[in-house]
């Protein structure tokens, strides 16, 4: 039953019900809730810009660890949309390395990747 809530609370993106979720996940303490809300304010902020920098280095591997490290906290904390767009990323970084960063890749990267930097925008306002 509770997996189906999930999945239900993924595709309606329904803000109000994903922070109650949060919450619950943190043991229902809302302080809590709002230290780490803080918290990943402070260190996701830039971190579209910081995983740019790491694709164009080569790295597809630090870019997908860093794509990995925002989905589950974001996930953690209810900041659904802002997860899905970092797996998205989290799964092209995989194809990359494997193949490296073709230009057939990166037509699919990019636009992954300016939607999770809206997603992230969104949620560290």
């Amino acid at each position: 039953m509770r997996l189906l809530f999930i999945k239900e609370l993924i595709m309606t993106y329904d803000k109000d019900k994903m922070r109650e979720t949060a919450i619950k996940n943190l043991g229902g303490s809302e302080a809590m809730y709002n230290k780490y809300l803080a918290k990943f304010k402070d260190k996701y902020v830039g971190i579209a810009d910081e995983i740019v920098s790491v694709m164009n280095s080569g790295d597809a591997e630090e870019s997908r660890r860093l794509a990995h490290s925002v989905k589950g906290l974001a996930a953690t904390l209810g900041l659904m949309p802002c997860s899905d767009a970092a797996f998205e990323l989290e799964k092209l970084f995989k194809v990359a390395i494997e193949t490296g960063f073709t230009d057939e890749l990166m037509e699919s990267i990019l636009p992954a990747l300016e939607n999770f930097k809206e997603k992230i925008e969104e949620a560290c306002k």
